[in-house]
């Protein structure tokens, strides 16, 4: 009864277009200019979803064959093998790849047999919930109304429920009727719940601008990625570069394959230590945390020396706030001992060793007192 006769409001948290907009801060230019300065059709931008050239890598050392890691909706491991599978080379074939990737039984055990066993192509396969009602009208000559329902039922995965067999029978028979093929109508049965097209295509526009970025201003996309996308750090190892990110990545990968213990914690780095190296491997690097440079929460950037500072709160256990009271003692007036970082920046004993362990202290003396002789 609700759902008939009130109007519903879905409101909708994300963080691409946080994303974006920090990162047209970061380059200087306003968010509202994005359609100018960020072109969706930039050949370069896309290429990244099937080729990784327009990155220079100089020794490629994660063997990438896209582009894509990182990038939302296709930067996961299993997006990026997707993209192998399916091998896009448009927009539209983007398109079609997030409602894929969103939908309940559409891609596995599903267009992904099509494609790769029997040699179907991303246009021919059923990917989001508009697709039905267009073929179905504009290719079979099924009737609007008909082609409508056909595409509500199958989005609601009610061929595969029980207790609609009346319908079932109907709509297969309007699809048997106007020469709708077999593996057509079969697709259509398995598919659970399906995406809308518009939603697929505001979540790939969104995409393309992160790879813009990607590829045009690196460190710009890198400071936002680590802020915004990274569920834990590991601030140390990736500061020391390329060899000992990949061996923590591969360790716990290793782990993983022979079913030993892997924290919560540690699988979440492996996102963190994948992009590091990219990054390294693109020329950019981590400076040190610092006390005179880094912010409370926000990655930000070293154009001069074509790095990455880390904020205070990608320290393990400390949160956002202790950051916040360090940077706003530092805004007051330097620090000129680590006796007035814990006096004034409120850090404990504690964070002073982690600091001092993480290279953040630079040149700071221990006290206050000075040495005449």
């Amino acid at each position: 009864k609700i759902h008939d006769n009130v109007l519903k409001f879905d409101m909708l948290g994300h963080v691409d277009p946080q994303a974006i907009r920090m990162q047209c801060d970061f380059c200087g230019f306003s968010f509202l200019d994005m359609k100018e300065k960020i072109p969706i059709s930039d050949p370069e931008a896309h290429s990244l979803f099937w080729s990784a050239d327009a990155l220079h890598l100089k020794n490629n050392v994660l063997k990438q064959e896209t582009g894509a890691l990182g990038l939302p909706e296709f930067g996961t491991e299993n997006g990026r093998r997707v993209l192998l599978e399916t091998q896009p080379r448009s927009f539209a074939d983007l398109v079609r790849i997030s409602g894929l990737s969103h939908g309940t039984n559409v891609f596995a055990g599903n267009a992904e047999d099509l494609i790769t066993k029997n040699g179907f192509k991303l246009k021919d396969v059923i990917a989001c919930r508009d697709d039905i009602m267009t073929v179905l009208h504009e290719k079979y000559g099924v009737d609007n109304s008909d082609a409508f329902a056909i595409m509500e039922f199958t989005r609601k995965g009610r061929f595969g429920k029980p207790g609609s067999d009346d319908k079932k029978a109907k709509f297969d028979k309007v699809m048997q009727d106007h020469k709708v093929p077999d593996w057509y109508i079969e697709s259509c049965h398995k598919i659970a719940y399906m995406f809308p097209k518009g939603h697929a295509v505001a979540y790939v526009s969104n995409c393309i601008r992160c790879a813009w970025f990607k590829v045009h201003e690196p460190l710009s996309y890198y400071a936002t990625y680590f802020t915004l996308r990274c569920d834990a750090y590991d601030i140390k190892n990736m500061g020391k570069g390329i060899s000992a990110c990949l061996n923590k990545r591969n360790d716990i990968l290793n782990r993983l394959q022979n079913h030993e213990k892997v924290s919560n914690t540690e699988q979440a780095t492996i996102n963190a230590y994948e992009s590091t190296i990219e990054m390294y491997d693109r020329g950019y690097k981590f400076e040190n945390l610092s006390v005179e440079k880094s912010e409370a929460g926000m990655f930000t950037i070293d154009e001069k020396n074509q790095a990455i500072i880390p904020p205070f709160s990608a320290i393990d256990g400390l949160g956002e706030s202790a950051g916040q009271a360090i940077v706003k003692a530092r805004k007051e007036h330097p620090f000129t001992s680590i006796e007035d970082l814990q006096e004034r920046g409120h850090v404990s004993d504690k964070l002073v060793e982690v600091l001092r362990d993480l290279g953040a202290l630079g040149d700071l003396p221990d006290s206050e007192q000075m040495t005449l002789f």
